[in-house]
């Protein structure tokens, strides 16, 4: 079952909005969310038209959740914000974006923030250009490191040299022949720890040499259909996380790959083919104890949901508890799944942000249900 109820709204027609009103009107760029005040809430900085504006999780989202109406600081920015996230380091929570760099819009560099006040604490230059880019954190021999997809191209330094201003980025080495367009990338502790790369298409894997400059020794982990949205998440509880996607057909399929092994499972979904944009989120929803997966995705008119409850692989072989239905959403990709902290209804929810900034949902998923918020 599936319910849901506008969370950001449009303002429309003439009339003038206050200052405090959601949302700005423009397109939103990017967006990150995490607890930045340490009030055990999810808080979240969203990049739209020329600002990124604050909104505090105990404040404008737990206070007035449907629909939003306030956030608590705009600060004009007169960049474009292609990816962003709040981490953790030595040094306390701070927000990272990658944006276009001074001087030159083509260029990319990355901005270290102050998760109070959002002013900028340092700047970055990144050799790249602003095209299909993402960034996430893993965990390397010693060391988090930063990674940063654009393009056909993956760049890593050192997460505490970021935020300290001090990073210099080096690309890690494609295979030969190289990839297209990577989408997502993820360690793991084998016998050796191995970082993972997957694109649409294919995955491969290597051992973490101890200078990263060096040759990396990379496999090939899977070539073939298109898996349109991807994640990882252990979900054999080895204490490794599994590649996990959406495999793109006329019937798709949900699909996890076993990147110590090289086991690939799947088992058929409810969704429509011909999706445009995807996401996906792994974590454990509900009181079950295996992990959950919450799909989103978008076709050219509708954006279909479904939530596989008790997720798990055993060899070659992905299960679920509970087959689920087929839930619809208005919007347009491509869309944010942001989970929420300290929910004001103890139930875990998740932010479901269509990227327009014309419509949001917040939605509870429990035991095999979603419902409005």
């Amino acid at each position: 079952m599936i319910r849901a109820s506008a969370l950001f709204i449009a303002a429309c027609g003439g009339s003038a909005a206050s200052p405090h009103d959601w949302p700005p009107g423009p397109v939103i760029e990017t967006l990150a969310g995490g607890d930045l005040d340490g009030d055990g809430f999810t808080d979240l900085v969203v990049w739209a038209g020329d600002a990124m504006y604050l909104i505090r999780g105990a404040v404008d989202l737990q206070a007035t959740p449907t629909p939003l109406k306030s956030f608590t600081r705009r600060i004009s920015v007169a960049y474009s914000a292609h990816a962003a996230s709040v981490v953790e380091t030595a040094r306390g929570t701070a927000v990272l974006v990658v944006r276009s760099r001074d001087g030159d819009s083509t260029r990319l560099q990355v901005d270290v923030l102050d998760p109070s006040s959002l002013a900028t604490l340092t700047s970055l230059p990144l050799d790249a250009t602003g095209a299909s880019v993402w960034v996430a954190t893993m965990a390397f021999p010693g060391a988090t490191e930063l990674v940063i997809g654009a393009g056909d191209h993956l760049w890593v330094a050192p997460l505490e040299d970021v935020v300290a201003g001090a990073a210099v980025f080096r690309e890690l080495p494609p295979p030969i022949g190289a990839w297209s367009a990577p989408v997502l990338a993820f360690t793991y502790a084998g016998t050796v720890r191995e970082v993972v790369v997957a694109t649409a298409t294919s995955a491969f894997a290597s051992p973490i040499p101890t200078d990263i400059g060096s040759p990396f020794n990379w496999r090939t982990l899977r070539v073939g259909a298109r898996w349109f949205t991807q994640t990882s998440f252990d979900l054999n509880s080895d204490g490794h996380d599994e590649l996990i996607g959406v495999e793109d057909g006329i019937a798709p399929k949900l699909c996890a790959l076993d990147a110590l092994t090289g086991a690939i499972g799947c088992f058929a979904t409810k969704l429509a083919d011909s999706y445009a944009e995807g996401a996906i989120l792994t974590r454990p929803f509900s009181t079950n104890p295996l992990p959950d997966v919450f799909v989103v995705h978008t076709a050219a008119v509708a954006q279909e949901t479904e939530l596989h409850v008790g997720v798990q692989m055993s060899g070659s072989v992905l299960t679920e508890r509970t087959m689920p239905g087929v839930g619809l959403l208005e919007g347009l990709p491509p869309i944010h799944l942001i989970p929420l902290l300290n929910d004001h209804n103890a139930i875990p929810r998740v932010l479901v942000v269509d990227a327009n900034g014309l419509s949001a949902y917040c939605i509870d998923a429990s035991a095999g249900e979603m419902q409005a918020c």
